[in-house]
């Protein structure tokens, strides 16, 4: 699970947890004011129904005292009526307890007044049953228990209508008062538990939001981030696409090619590009690719690779136009009337920045961060590329050439002399060149004139010699040149050339003068290259033996070349050897 994923879990839960606490804070809260609610109503009950009890306690005393009396009336046995009395004499003496805790808690009128009553009522139904008890069995009993029932309910009637005044009066308010005080408490826990509820609403409520206000904010980060994502892969994905590109290239040429289809794909038309390139000497910036848009107007007027400033400070530099005062000086020198903007990325080579990719676009439009990363991929690709390229040819160059003289070495005149002759129709000729008295000409004036001679003359072949014309230092002074499709007076047309064109060179008197004799073979005497080369070996130790400064071609008359200040010091050269 990525980072970014894993807060928005932890708050979600965090949410969930909240929720989760504030119904159990409400169902707390009711349950605390339901306990309130239950507590003030006991202890108002305790309070102010002490007296209500006692009165509904009287109440039902008196009327189990009527049924006492009244069983005591009816009864016949003996021991029954003895129980009946004693149930009515208990049942009186706990009307006498309630009466007296009544007057105790409150002393009324009335309350005086009905003790006193029951008082009198006590002695006379004490009396009535004594005498029911006493009449057991006597004639006419039947009809004094009738009179003495008839006058003990009216007194009974009595006393409960006495006693209900006293609820009225005293009792009756007592419970008005306390049905206030829990009314009261009722109101409060329903103000508490309805504060309790919206508070909880809206915490509910609030936290409901944050959630889904945290789950929405992270769902878009999500978005972004994988936008981003999807944008860093097409990034990869291009990057690759032209690094494989540039692997395809096998030289410099096909690289830039690259590049510029590359920048073409990624800027389409809006802009107009082109790769400036340093030369090998750091001197000099050459346009080496344009985009398909690019025209000769477009181009950037720098000449060196110092004077540009990305390549300078080697950082990319973005200019929305260039009419303001932070504007490149090129950028500048293009006008008002041709005003662009502009782009311009380093390009850098083995770790040097040698160049820059300049793009032209309207004024106000530059590419956006996308496209930046894309050239930027580009740029990087080509100079790695090219910079592997040149190293490959550097390392090839000094592989297969000679150090001193640039020429080609021995070894890889062997390998490309197959593919040449085999082009030509299997007619070539093989001439071996050698400096004459070269040994001498080291020791009177130094090594260092030597290898200037022979720079010298590896010069007046290159300026000379075909591009087909094969070209090699075989070892020490001696040269072999490979001239396919030639034979006959033509090789010696070309050994004349390059005894003219050395005579110029020596005329301005850097390098002692010196001559150089030369042999030759060809593929119409011989079959094989080493039998060609044998041959022209042999053609120059001739020549040697016949006095240096010539040329010796089998089928041909050895003709001296005579040369005027060239051949003065040779000849001078040559007399000091013989001497």
């Amino acid at each position: 699970m990525s980072r970014t994923i894993l807060p928005a879990y932890l708050k979600v839960v965090v949410v969930g947890a909240g929720l989760m606490l504030i119904i159990v804070a409400v169902v707390l809260a009711g349950y605390f004011a339901m306990r309130g609610i239950y507590g003030a109503s006991l202890k108002i009950t305790q309070q102010n129904f002490p007296a209500l009890a006692s009165g509904l306690q009287i109440d039902r005393d008196l009327y189990q005292a009527q049924l006492a009396l009244e069983r005591v009336v009816r009864a016949t046995d003996p021991i029954e009526i003895d129980a009946n009395i004693a149930e009515f004499a208990e049942n009186m003496g706990q009307i006498d307890d309630m009466l007296a805790g009544l007057v105790a808690d409150e002393s009324s009128l009335e309350l005086q007044r009905l003790l006193e009553a029951h008082d009198q009522e006590q002695r006379a139904w004490r009396q009535t049953a004594a005498e029911l008890v006493e009449a057991k069995g006597q004639p006419r009993f039947e009809a004094a228990a009738a009179q003495h029932l008839r006058l003990a309910g009216g007194q009974f009637f009595t006393m409960r209508t006495a006693f209900d005044r006293v609820v009225d009066e005293v009792l009756q308010p007592r419970i008005s008062v306390s049905n206030e005080q829990l009314n009261d408490q009722v109101r409060k826990a329903q103000l508490t538990l309805g504060i309790a509820l919206a508070v909880a609403l809206f915490l509910a409520s609030w936290l409901a939001f944050a959630g889904v206000a945290t789950i929405r904010t992270q769902h878009v980060a999500l978005i972004a981030e994988k936008e981003v994502r999807d944008r860093e892969s097409q990034r990869k994905e291009f990057e690759q696409r032209v690094r494989r590109a540039m692997e395809l290239s096998g030289n410099e040429a096909e690289a830039l090619d690259v590049v510029s289809g590359a920048v073409d794909e990624v800027l389409k038309d809006t802009f107009e590009t082109e790769l400036l390139l340093a030369d090998a000497s750091m001197a000099h910036l050459r346009r080496v690719a344009v985009s398909e848009s690019a025209s000769n107007e477009s181009g950037c007027k720098v000449a060196k690779p110092h004077d540009c400033p990305a390549i300078r400070r080697n950082a990319t530099m973005k200019f929305g136009c260039g009419t303001t005062f932070e504007a490149c000086p090129y950028h500048k020198s293009r006008g008002a009337a041709n005003d662009r903007s502009a782009v311009c990325v380093p390009v850098s080579i083995m770790g040097r920045s040698m160049g820059v990719l300049h793009a032209l676009g309207p004024v106000g439009e530059l590419p956006d961060a996308e496209q930046m990363n894309a050239l930027a991929a580009v740029v990087g690709a080509a100079g790695d590329e090219i910079g592997l390229l040149r190293a490959f040819a550097t390392k090839d160059r000094q592989a297969n050439t000679d150090p001193l003289t640039g020429l080609l070495n021995r070894r890889s005149l062997e390998l490309q002399v197959t593919s040449v002759i085999s082009q030509s129709g299997n007619e070539y000729s093989v001439v071996f060149a050698d400096l004459d008295n070269f040994k001498k000409l080291n020791d009177t004036h130094g090594h260092d004139a030597g290898d200037r001679a022979l720079r010298l003359f590896a010069d007046a072949l290159r300026g000379t010699l075909r591009p087909s014309d094969l070209a090699c230092r075989w070892g020490g002074e001696e040269f072999v040149l490979v001239l396919p499709g030639t034979s006959g007076q033509a090789v010696v047309n070309v050994i004349g050339r390059i005894e003219e064109d050395l005579y110029d060179r020596l005329s301005s008197g850097a390098v002692p003068g010196f001559t150089v004799s030369f042999g030759v073979g060809d593929s119409q005497h011989y079959s094989s290259f080493n039998a060609v080369v044998n041959a022209a070996d042999d053609a120059l130790l001739q020549a040697k033996r016949e006095g240096r400064n010539c040329i010796v071609y089998p089928g041909f008359t050895a003709k001296k070349i005579e040369l005027d200040a060239g051949g003065e010091q040779a000849e001078d050269i040559a007399t000091q050897d013989a001497a």
